[in-house]
């Protein structure tokens, strides 16, 4: 009797965790599969401890014992399990097919979700809840369902180093910009980095936002619902702490407009702040009109040439003061007005009153305005 061939197997995965099981497929074998485990069928789905080779046998009959040559190994690598303290930092992110289309027309989401490890991550579920404006159409890949425009995804494991994607196909129904968030909603393992279902608003890693918009010009923008952010910290000031023993003055230079006509009034504003931890006395500052420049009006300035002076000021600790005045230009051209700190009775600890308006320091700045016909 003719030998049967031996089988060739494969395995819906080389590489598992402790717990994790694997399916392998045996083909070729006409008659019966035997496995090295000593299981029959085309099928096996095997759990292994440790790091373990399979092989099959195709039998055609056991009384004759007329079987193949064992099959090529099939090596399953499998890595220890988790311990207490295992870590699974999660990431995600979304890919629009397209950032702009039509009202009506099919958009396909693909999600991300990557594994940075040291850990498989367990129990993954994710959510997005689509903007108003924007309905769910069809699942395209992964496990993924919809009620009511909230879509859920989830995975049993993600592995370190691995990647999951899910897809799925959505419609917008009106004109607008839609902001479409995602997020890790709930995991068995630790993410070292991020909370999951801590919200969309926080910047986290595990979350994710696409911004899409129709074709046609619209104002309204939508976004994702977030009813699960937690409570975010005031929002720290990126500035040094202010020297107990100075005023730290700055000031800044705005105009009612940046062209006028030649002749046209204009009205310049000086925005003076103190930022230091005592209060500032003695503060008199300065606008330098450029040539052709002409003072109109302002309360408490004194006019010597081109430089308007105003009256000696005080400023409590964070406190603003505005100082405003009107002008006449002339000429052709763009003009370069400049305002600067003139004195001050306290040290400044990061600039010095009166040394120009041009040095970089934040007690003086400069203001281009355009005369047009």
């Amino acid at each position: 009797m003719r030998q049967p061939p031996a089988p060739t197997i494969t395995a819906t995965s080389s590489t598992l965790t402790q717990g994790e099981s694997v399916t392998l497929t045996a083909t070729g074998c006409a008659y019966t599969t035997t496995w090295s485990t000593g299981a029959t069928g085309n099928t096996l789905i095997a759990a292994p401890a440790q790091t373990t080779s399979y092989t099959a046998i195709c039998i055609q009959t056991k009384a004759t014992n007329c079987q193949s040559p064992a099959s090529t190994p099939l090596l399953i690598t499998v890595l220890p399990g988790d311990s207490t303290t295992a870590l699974a930092d999660l990431s995600v992110r979304q890919y629009p097919d397209r950032a702009v289309m039509s009202a009506g027309e099919r958009l396909r989401l693909t999600v991300e979700v990557v594994n940075s490890g040291p850990a498989t991550a367990r129990t993954v579920r994710l959510q997005n809840r689509l903007p108003v404006g924007i309905n769910f159409l069809s699942a395209v890949d992964g496990s993924v369902t919809n009620s009511n425009n909230v879509i859920e995804m989830a995975v049993d494991s993600i592995r370190a180093g691995q990647t999951i994607l899910f897809s799925y196909d959505v419609s917008p129904t009106v004109l607008a910009t839609y902001r479409n968030a995602v997020q890790v909603v709930a995991c068995g393992t630790t993410d070292p980095d991020s909370q999951p279902g801590s919200g969309t608003g926080d910047g986290e890693d595990d979350m994710s936002v696409a911004s899409i918009r129709t074709s046609d010009a619209a104002t309204p923008i939508y976004e994702s619902s977030n009813p699960y952010q937690r409570p975010l910290p005031a929002v720290s000031s990126n500035q040094p702490r202010p020297d107990s023993l100075s005023a730290d003055l700055s000031l800044g230079l705005s105009a009612s407009g940046l062209a006028t006509p030649e002749g046209g009034q204009l009205t310049l504003t000086l925005d003076l702040y103190n930022r230091g931890g005592i209060a500032a006395t003695g503060v008199v500052a300065g606008f330098t009109l450029p040539d052709g420049g002409t003072f109109i009006g302002g309360e408490g300035i004194t006019v010597s040439g081109n430089l308007l002076t105003t009256a000696a000021l005080s400023l409590a600790v964070n406190e603003h003061r505005l100082v405003s005045v009107v002008v006449q230009l002339s000429g052709q051209g763009n003009r370069i007005i400049t305002a600067q700190l003139l004195q001050s009775d306290q040290p400044d600890p990061d600039s010095t009153p009166g040394n120009g308006a041009e040095t970089g320091e934040d007690d003086g700045a400069l203001l281009s305005v355009r005369i047009v016909d």
